[in-house]
């Protein structure tokens, strides 16, 4: 069965996350799609994965236009 939701963690240091600046992107794809996240665990819906390997990029972009980024590789069997 495909995979249709993933968590990820956006940790906010300094207190000025913009919950509107969020983007992932699936298996080094260019699209960035935007997702409203919060300081702590984000559930990314609608992934709809299918068997092999996947990579899932995350950035967080603060009120300040301080960005971060994050990158997990995962296997769906």
């Amino acid at each position: 069965a495909p995979v249709n939701q993933a968590i990820v963690n956006v940790h906010d240091l300094d207190g000025n996350l913009d919950s509107s600046l969020c983007w992932y992107s699936l298996n080094g794809g260019i699209t960035k799609i935007p997702f409203a996240c919060i300081d702590g665990n984000n559930n990314i819906t609608g992934l709809n994965l299918g068997v092999g390997v996947h990579t899932l990029n995350v950035e967080a972009k603060d009120i300040l236009g301080n960005t971060g980024n994050g990158k997990s590789s995962f296997t769906v069997q």
